[in-house]
């Protein structure tokens, strides 16, 4: 799988898992993911994909794991990150 492939996919999870999610003030939470992806994105492509996935655990509790782990942890490097 090419580095835009994983990058893409992480977005897409990350964009199922917070559907529907607000910050406080109302601004569509992807968008929070996406800029703390971006302020990582020039350590790697492993950073940049565990900033979009940070808290789609932690806040979709009703969300499977498994697409997750899958994706964060093809590499030992993810594991550190998390």
């Amino acid at each position: 799988m090419s580095s835009h492939s994983k990058i893409a996919e992480a977005l897409q999870l990350a964009e199922a898992a917070h559907r529907g999610q607000f910050d406080k003030l109302g601004v569509d939470y992807i968008e929070h993911v996406k800029a703390v992806a971006h302020a990582v994105r020039h350590l790697g492509e492993k950073y940049e994909i565990t900033g979009l996935l940070h808290d789609s655990l932690e806040d979709c509790e009703d969300r499977a794991i498994e697409p997750f782990a899958k994706l964060l942890f093809q590499t030992p490097q993810a594991e550190r990150i998390i």
